[in-house]
């Protein structure tokens, strides 16, 4: 062991004269006694445990290595990276009137308009310029209809004027006055009124042919007394027979009924429909002029639906409450600029909508932004989509947490703080192992002299 630690001195020693500091006034006694005292430490150093710490430092330096990464590669499909889009946003943020559009484009539309985005700007200004950002969804009725030509767009506006005018207002007066005469409840729609119509109807041809009583007795038995016997195994031929000749009681002297079995389904369904508008022990009454409010309502049914196709509606206006009917058609019958410019406003927007710009028109029109605006808004929209777009696909990028980023930076500086200061026991350690390995060189080989 003395000979291993004299070994080592003399290589200190030899190191030092190396560098040129051999010349040093240092105690040969001093350095000795110095070198004694550390290799004894060394050589009772143990191993630290730098595996998990080791681990730690490689992974939390791969989550940040690859976050910086993330942050200038371009986003897949696109010619930018996450941190053109921040700069983009931040110069757009500072402008004297910032955009703040909410709509985002969807991944066709950012790579349409990734390389030049210059001519969607131009249109959206001459769209601005014609108008179309002055009315919004809430503004007007015929916002967002497209005409094949101005022509129509005038006939669908004139149509609009004659129903709110004329038809709708003469059918509800004369609809309500008919109705009034049955005890039925008032009709909440003209698609309603319709339905009272055909069951009066019904219930008058029913009436031509049987007693009003029909409509006030079961009709159960005498169904199934005319129906397959297959459909009432236990209805004896007695009692069939029976049921036949009551049910013939009902018809109208001088009436002849074939089908009885479907007349009678016929009339059980108009008593249920029936039920359903009345109050309970009402018996059905055929209204005066019945025919007239019919052919009334049908020319109104087929204008209604005829301004639905020209509006493109998917909720039909003879559905609609008829105090909102009167309302909305109030609204398309009222004057208004929207049909100025109509057919070149409409083709612009099938354009850009081609490029996938429809949510952004529709957010533009509903805040009615002027046209020297409009092209920030397409560059905000654009950059903030793809900037979500990148957030959402790219895991690296850690959804922009930057708390997130914070913890991982302080917990690298803990991990690497930790791993530096683990060098010294490390060393001291390899120190210990090297010279062990040195003693039992040096014992192994004076054995040999001595066997020598």
């Amino acid at each position: 062991m003395v000979s291993a630690r004299r070994s080592t001195l003399d290589g200190v020693r030899h190191r030092l004269a190396g560098i040129g500091l051999d010349s040093l006034a240092i105690s040969p006694a001093s350095v000795r006694r110095d070198l004694v005292r550390a290799i004894g430490r060394n050589e009772k150093a143990v191993a630290p445990k730098v595996g998990d710490v080791d681990d730690a430092l490689v992974r939390l330096r791969t989550v940040l290595r690859d976050y910086r990464q993330a942050l200038t590669a371009p986003v897949a499909g696109m010619d930018a990276s996450v941190l053109d889009a921040t700069r983009h946003l931040t110069r757009l943020a500072s402008l004297p009137i910032p955009p703040s559009t909410t709509a985002r484009l969807g991944t066709d539309a950012l790579r349409r308009l990734a390389a030049d985005r210059s001519e969607a700007a131009q249109a959206l200004a001459h769209a601005a310029r014609l108008g179309e950002f002055r009315f919004g969804p809430d503004d007007s009725p015929w916002y967002g209809v497209t005409f094949s030509s101005t022509e129509a767009a005038r006939a669908a506006h004139e149509l609009a004027g004659r129903l709110h005018s004329s038809s709708v207002p003469a059918l509800l007066e004369r609809g309500y006055e008919l109705i009034a005469q049955t005890h039925m409840r008032p009709f909440a729609t003209i698609d309603e009124l319709g339905e009272y119509l055909r069951l009066l109807q019904g219930i008058r041809d029913s009436l031509d042919r049987f007693s009003p009583t029909v409509f006030e007795r079961p009709l159960g038995e005498l169904i199934q007394a005319h129906g397959s016997r297959r459909d009432a195994p236990g209805l004896s031929g007695a009692n069939r027979r029976r049921l036949r000749r009551l049910a013939k009681e009902y018809v109208r002297p001088g009436v002849h009924v074939t089908e009885m079995h479907e007349s009678l389904l016929r009339i059980q369904a108009q008593r249920t429909q029936w039920q359903r508008c009345v109050e309970a022990g009402v018996a059905p009454e055929i209204p005066l002029g019945l025919a007239d409010v019919y052919v009334a309502w049908q020319r109104v049914q087929a204008e209604l639906a005829e301004l639905d196709v020209a509006l493109g509606r998917r909720e039909p206006l003879a559905s609609l409450p008829v105090a909102r009917l009167v309302r909305t058609l109030a609204g398309l019958a009222a004057k208004s600029d929207v049909f100025e410019n109509l057919v070149e406003r409409a083709q612009l927007r099938d354009r850009l909508a081609l490029l996938g710009l429809e949510p952004l028109l529709a957010e533009l029109s509903v805040r009615h932004v002027a046209e020297s605006q409009v092209g920030e808004e397409l560059e905000f929209a654009w950059w903030q989509s793809l900037l979500e777009r990148a957030l959402q696909d790219n895991r690296a990028l850690l959804g922009a947490n930057t708390a997130v980023v914070d913890r991982l930076e302080r917990d690298f500086r803990l991990v690497d703080e930790a791993h530096a200061a683990m060098a010294g026991p490390l060393l001291a350690w390899q120190l210990a192992n090297q010279c062990g390995s040195r003693s039992s060189t040096s014992r192994s080989s004076r054995s040999i002299s001595v066997v020598r």
